[in-house]
């Protein structure tokens, strides 16, 4: 907590929202739920206010987990709904091709015709590993439906979709639509600690 007056007294925004982010994470451990989801709220809030889309979708995100810890799924599904339509408002373009490539050459599959696997796109597309402690990567592939309600619903009575939208440790988020393909990219990167990090560059 004193990291956090620290960080609003000096009105850092992004210090505030990883204290936020933490302390919610501390909560929802503790299964103190009404606190979890309070701090995850104000990241929420801080990030709307900076225009920072990822995070404003990661918070969503963390918040529809949340809710889905004390089964209230219908409202989680909102949240998860209201993710997926501002991630599709501003079309992450790692996806956009992916989406397209299925259109174009009639295949549904989550390995492009080249052979390219999902890690493969994402890499290819910019989304870098190297450098990382650990990474995890997850995809959710849709065709046919014709709305983010219809999709959503679809993910969520699949069980394996399921656990990408509720996985806890995705914190970043790609999604395209097009022709009635659809694309979800989930993505979590985790860096070294600064001591980890001088003793890599020491050898």
């Amino acid at each position: 907590m004193l990291a956090l007056h620290v960080y609003s007294g000096m009105n850092d925004s992004l210090g505030q929202r990883t204290c936020y982010n933490n302390l919610s994470k501390i909560y929802r451990s503790q299964h103190n739920y009404s606190q979890a989801k309070w701090f995850i709220l104000q990241s929420n809030t801080i990030s709307r206010l900076k225009h920072d889309v990822p995070n404003i979708i990661a918070s969503l995100i963390e918040l529809s987990a949340i809710k889905s810890d004390i089964k209230d799924y219908t409202l989680a599904m909102g949240d998860l709904n209201e993710a997926l339509k501002i991630a599709v408002k501003n079309k992450d373009p790692r996806n956009e091709s992916a989406v397209q490539d299925m259109a174009k050459r009639n295949y549904f599959s989550h390995t492009s015709k080249d052979g390219r696997s999902m890690e493969d796109r994402i890499v290819s597309a910019g989304y870098k590993f190297k450098g990382f402690k650990s990474f995890a990567i997850g995809e959710n592939i849709a065709q046919g439906q014709q709305s983010i309600a219809e999709v959503m619903d679809g993910w969520f009575k699949s069980e394996g979709h399921c656990k990408n939208l509720m996985n806890p440790d995705f914190k970043e988020i790609g999604v395209a639509e097009y022709k009635s393909y659809w694309v979800q990219d989930f993505g979590s990167r985790t860096s070294f600690s600064a001591e980890q990090q001088k003793l890599i560059k020491s050898g």
